[in-house]
């Protein structure tokens, strides 16, 4: 549970993930797309949403260049 008002930070392997072979899963069905995520937070305030590559070095099985969603996101205050 987070409180109203609270922060949520989130980074995800996306959709476009599987040709880059630098781990997060090899299932589509474990991958998030943009529209997932803005769906999923439609009604909170947010600060930050990047839907691109990034390079990871997060052990022998999530290392080098990666296709990621990153979002931080404000819960609303009912």
């Amino acid at each position: 549970m987070l409180r109203p008002g609270g922060t949520y930070i989130m980074e995800v392997y996306s959709d476009q993930q599987l040709p880059y072979q630098s781990g997060g899963g090899n299932d589509i069905r474990l991958l998030y797309t943009p529209e997932e995520v803005l769906t999923v937070f439609a009604d909170w305030h947010f600060k930050h949403f990047y839907y691109g590559e990034a390079v990871r070095h997060e052990g022998n099985l999530h290392t080098g260049l990666g296709h990621v969603i990153q979002t931080v996101v404000h819960k609303p205050i009912l």
